[in-house]
């Protein structure tokens, strides 16, 4: 009951009568007195109490409709800043008379964009235009539901005729007829809208969902609609079957009222879509969960990232993909009982995605570039970096994102280096240390047409806008093959044109963001031609050199190696160093594989997991040869094997030791092993070692060695050999030709290699072959009794393991097998004959083939020698 403020009333009160006005004075609660019957007598006579004035009932909007700027539709809005312009620009579409259709790729929310409308036009930035919230109103449509409602009323109405009507009623013309009916709730709607637009004067702004099911026709100059419109996902490469990239609903739409202003709705990029996302989390658990659930901000971060490639805009495409993988990460994730809350990591997305991939993989045709956000690799995971780090951190690195020095970055590198050197992984490591995005190509997929070079530039372009460091790498393999070929003219001229202007066309300096292209070269000499005389590349960055290089191939190894168990750090060094050693010639990528191959041999062991140098001999073996098999042979062939590449090691070793100038040395011998692979039975291996060159020495030591085998063989077969050196005879040969008509190291050819020496070269190459296996034959007869020995020992241990050795091992053991019965003293007679037999064939051109006379030579030799050192000693 409302009661007259001007009617004094008395106030109860414990202690005294007061008037209510005085009750401030004694700081005691009012109490009102009941009033006595004429007074209400009078108040409802005067007021009209309990009787409600007459006004218009209130109309209540249909369910599809929502009024946007109500105070519930105003607090429980989201709002997106990248929509802000397009909010204003809707605006001053609505001041000019016009209508809009506002364009949005898939992804986009242009309902965002009216929430941002009404938003902005309720704090009054609209004022400028005479558009306040006391002069207009905001309503948004949702088309499907609007359908739905219509087809519900449409429903509602048959029925009722139908039972009213009885066993007479025509269904289907009664259905006819209803269907042509104007629904209520749309007519009630507009009407309203028609009263407030031209009765009340108002501007009246009508968001439309989708107008390809709906359309709502204004009925005054006040109404203005902003309809959205769906690009096409698929547009027809054949002009004459789409022209356009709206549906020909929409382009009906655009014939029909000439007063619509086309805007098209910005594609956020992914900084505004993470902190969009992280302030509004609510919004993005599914009403179906259970309570509590909360998104983290790393799980944010990773899931738009994870939508990056997928097709579609920002931020729907992430919203989306939450949706998708939170109840999935839920069925994966341990929920403890009592939790009152449980968070989404990244590690949950991770899970979610490999346990279901079904539910996050699109179909469709393999994209011609592949995009990283982040490689996770950085300069320290490259091994042998260390003389170039510096120069690419101070060119490149320090010049992107955070620590962005004045200078920007270069626009193009080239990288180079031989195939299977890390060109690729330093690509990586370059973008990963900048914590720049890395977008993968070839030359070959832009030349091929599978992508037009502009595009992809662009595209490159569109991720640097969206990093964080405002830079994106982009990564084109094999950029040799636009290498211009002067004697045919073909349609990669017309692509490596275009791709050359792209590349010329980037200007970091003067632009808001940065494109590096990185670039692989496998020819230096294509480089210098081709690419770095037509200004194409700002910088060249070569790859470690592991292949000849013993300190990258170690720095290479240490990388591979350092998540693998070692005995101790000793024992690590020293394997490094061997295993750097007898990988001479081995590319990053090879390394990788030979050291990864080594670690799984080490765990594949039951006990003593520790790396070992025979894991490394073996994982070079295996990738070789295979693995160990069980050989079928005879035990006499087996042991001739064994022999024949004891003879091998021991020929290498005895020269090797011999040899006090290191330009007289064979290759070294790098490992041995006797256990049957593929197809051989066992095997020495050798490497350069110090001597990289070849002499008229190091060839004649280098063929010893490959023809011991043969007399290995005659000493173990009575005077005979198998076919077994057959293939060590024919790389002697080829030694002996390549040393003769190609390095000049002939007696009688000099330094001519001339092909027209034919006798020269016959008379050259006949000295090396009988010089060298002299050698060989000296050499093996001293030892035989060390080959069989030993040779016994190998035999005995065969299917037991320990048939594979380093040189270090084996040199010890024949280090203890000279040590015995003066064979050392007896083996300078052996290697002084050795030193005359080659030192005649050097400066005489003569080969001694009497025994007798070349030891009265040698021993004459070691007579002046002991002279010699008597008087210096």
């Amino acid at each position: 009951m409302n009661l007259p403020v001007k009617q004094n009333y008395n106030v109860k009160n414990k202690q005294e009568k007061t008037n209510l006005t005085d009750c401030s004075k004694n700081n005691n609660s009012p109490i009102l007195a009941s009033p006595k019957s004429e007074h209400l007598k009078a108040n409802y006579l005067t007021f009209g109490v309990n009787v409600r004035p007459k006004t218009e009932t209130k109309f209540e909007l249909p369910p599809f409709v929502s009024n946007m700027l109500s105070e519930e539709e105003l607090s429980n809005q989201l709002r997106f800043k990248p929509y802000e312009k397009t909010a204003d620009f809707i605006a001053q579409n609505c001041f000019k008379g016009d209508n809009t259709l506002l364009a949005h790729a898939q992804g986009a929310m242009p309902d965002l964009a009216a929430n941002n409308f009404a938003g902005m036009l309720a704090k009054g930035k609209f004022k400028n235009l005479g558009m306040t919230k006391e002069n207009t109103e905001v309503y948004y449509v949702d088309t499907e539901m609007a359908i739905e409602n219509i087809n519900v009323n449409l429903k509602t109405r048959v029925n009722e005729r139908i039972n009213k009507e009885g066993e007479k009623a025509n269904v289907e013309g009664i259905i006819t007829e209803e269907k042509q009916k104007p629904d209520q709730d749309i007519q009630k709607i507009q009407m309203f809208w028609h009263k407030k637009a031209e009765i009340e004067k108002k501007t009246v702004v009508v968001f439309v969902s989708d107008p390809t099911i709906m359309t709502f026709k204004p009925s005054s100059p006040n109404i203005k609609t902003v309809s959205f419109a769906p690009l096409q996902q698929e547009m027809s490469d054949d002009p004459k079957q789409q022209s356009s990239p709206f549906s020909p609903e929409i382009e009906k739409l655009m014939s029909m009222d000439p007063s619509i202003s086309m805007l098209a709705l910005p594609c956020p990029g992914a900084p505004e879509t993470k902190s969009f996302l992280k302030a509004n989390k609510d919004a993005l658990i599914h009403p179906g969960l259970p309570p509590g659930l909360i998104v983290s901000d790393k799980a944010i971060d990773k899931a738009v990232n994870m939508t990056k490639e997928k097709s579609g805009s920002y931020p729907g495409k992430a919203i989306n993909f939450i949706f998708d993988a939170t109840p999935a990460a839920l069925m994966k994730k341990h929920i403890k009982k009592d939790a009152q809350y449980t968070v989404i990591t990244p590690k949950n997305l991770d899970k979610a995605v490999s346990a279901y991939p079904e539910l996050f993989e699109e179909p469709g045709v393999p994209k011609p570039y592949n995009l990283i956000l982040d490689t996770k690799i950085k300069l320290k995971d490259i091994g042998g970096i260390e003389y170039m780090g510096d120069f690419v951190t101070e060119s490149i690195i320090n010049k992107v994102g955070p620590r962005k020095t004045q200078d920007a970055p270069p626009n193009s590198v080239i990288i180079s280096g031989d195939p299977g050197s890390g060109k690729t992984f330093l690509a990586k490591a370059i973008a990963g240390e900048a914590n720049s995005p890395f977008i993968a190509t070839s030359a070959l997929k832009l030349v091929g047409g599978q992508v037009p070079p502009s595009e992809i530039f662009d595209y490159a372009k569109s991720v640097a806008k969206d990093s964080d460091t405002k830079t994106a790498f982009l990564y084109i393999d094999d950029f040799d093959i636009l290498a211009a070929d002067p004697k045919s003219k073909s349609e990669i001229d017309i692509y490596r044109t275009e791709i050359f202007d792209e590349i010329k066309k980037i200007d970091n300096k003067n632009s808001d963001v940065n494109v590096v292209v990185l670039a692989s070269s496998e020819d230096a000499k294509i480089h210098q031609d081709e690419f770095s005389k037509k200004g194409v590349f700002d910088n060249k960055i070569q790859t470690p050199d592991t292949v000849t290089s013993k300190h990258a191939r170690i720095s290479t190894i240490k990388l591979f190696s350092k998540d693998l168990k070692f005995e101790n750090e000793e024992s690590k060094e020293k394997i490094i160093q061997e295993t750097a050693k007898v990988t001479e010639g081995a590319s990053g990528a090879e390394l990788k594989t030979i050291i990864h191959k080594a670690g799984a041999i080490a765990e594949r062991r039951k006990e003593k997991k520790n790396l070992t140098i025979n894991d490394v001999y073996s994982s070079l073996l295996e990738l070789e040869a295979g693995p160990v098999t069980q050989s079928e042979e005879p035990d006499w062939d087996k042991e001739g094997t064994i022999k024949h590449e004891l003879a091998h090691a021991v020929t290498a070793q005895t020269l090797f030791n011999m040899s006090k100038d290191v330009w007289k040395r064979p290759n070294e011998v790098s490992f041995i092993t006797f256990d049957p692979r593929g197809n051989f039975a066992g095997m020495v291996s050798f490497l350069k070692g110090e001597n990289g060159m070849h002499t008229f020495d190091s060839v004649i030591a280098e063929m010893a060695c490959g023809l011991g085998s043969i007399y290995a063989e005659k000493m173990l077969f009575k005077g005979r050999h198998t076919h077994g050196p057959g293939n060590d005879i024919e790389q002697t040969n080829t030694l002996a030709n390549v040393a003769v008509k190609k390095l000049g190291l002939g007696h009688y050819t000099k330094f001519q290699t001339s092909p027209s020496l034919v006798e020269e070269n016959k008379k050259d190459i006949t000295l090396l072959m009988d010089t060298s296996s002299k050698v060989a034959e000296m050499v093996i007869d001293f030892n035989k009794d060390f080959i069989n020995e030993y040779g016994d020992e190998c035999f005995d241990k065969l299917g037991k393991g320990g048939n594979t050795m380093s040189a270090e091992v084996f040199k010890d053991r024949y280090n203890q097998w000279l040590d015995k019965d003066d064979r050392r003293e007896k083996l300078k007679l052996v290697e002084a004959k050795i030193e005359v037999l080659t030192d005649t064939a050097r400066d005489k051109g003569k080969f001694i083939n009497n025994d007798k006379q070349l030891t009265q030579i040698a021993q004459a030799k070691l007579r002046k020698e002991a002279v010699a050192n008597s008087k210096k000693a």
